[in-house]
């Protein structure tokens, strides 16, 4: 990559579009901003492999803020750098992947690294060394990226969370005393079993008119209405699965 920022910016010298003295700050951006690019489809394609894309995105994106001002490991050589965030970049999807997330989890633990940043920040090393006005400055920064973040993750998950529906509990026919009655558990069969689909207008519009049903029956019908199933919408009309 720094030998094809220093072909391009020397190409330009000569097509006199850039001034022989500004040869070397052309060439560090040029480079810098390739690297950039490098990055940006490295994620991307990593996102796309893992069918995880937004959330390699976002990760990197909320995470390239971040970085900067709240400092940390500097690795010594770029080739280390790249290295040390595409490891990042897979332990962030695995944990997405293999943990199970909800919002009140998802919020905390944001709140938590919100916590962390405010403590620690900024971080030097002995890669990157800064002065007493550096980190006073760097610090106010981190605070208020950090903040920033908190609260555009939190704007995030409750908008998601609202039109979200999730596939993580079932309904199986049992047996007790000799009776056959609905027994619900959060235990699926698969893992992949668990799924996060979009709740789409005209599915919340169904349940919300079914939720409405049930209200009616258990009104009608009184101490008739079975409430062992008040958590759930499909039912008939005497409250059972």
């Amino acid at each position: 990559m720094k030998h094809f920022a220093n072909l391009l910016t020397n190409k330009l010298v000569i097509w006199n579009i850039i001034k022989p003295e500004d040869r070397e700050l052309y060439a560090y951006g040029f480079w810098q901003g390739a690297i950039l690019i490098f990055n940006f489809i490295t994620v991307a394609i990593i996102g796309w492999i893992c069918h995880m894309l937004w959330q390699s995105l976002i990760f990197m994106l909320a995470y390239g803020i971040l970085r900067p001002v709240a400092g940390g490991y500097h690795a010594r050589t770029q080739r280390n750098c790249y290295i040390f965030s595409i490891l990042l970049l897979l332990v962030a999807l695995g944990l997405l992947y293999w943990f199970p997330w909800t919002p009140a989890r998802g919020i905390s633990i944001a709140t938590l690294a919100t916590c962390t940043v405010f403590l620690l920040a900024t971080v030097e090393d002995e890669n990157k060394t800064l002065d007493k006005t550096e980190q006073v400055v760097y610090k106010r920064r981190s605070r208020w990226v950090s903040f920033s973040l908190l609260c555009i993750a939190i704007i995030l998950i409750v908008v998601r969370e609202a039109e979200t529906a999730y596939c993580k509990h079932k309904v199986i026919e049992g047996t007790v005393d000799g009776k056959s009655i609905a027994v619900g558990e959060d235990v699926l069969k698969t893992k992949s079993s668990f799924r996060t689909l979009p709740l789409l207008p005209s599915v919340e519009k169904l349940l919300l008119a079914e939720k409405g049903k049930q209200e009616m029956y258990r009104k009608l019908f009184k101490r008739s209405y079975c409430r062992d199933y008040l958590d759930y919408i499909c039912l008939d009309q005497a409250g059972k699965p």
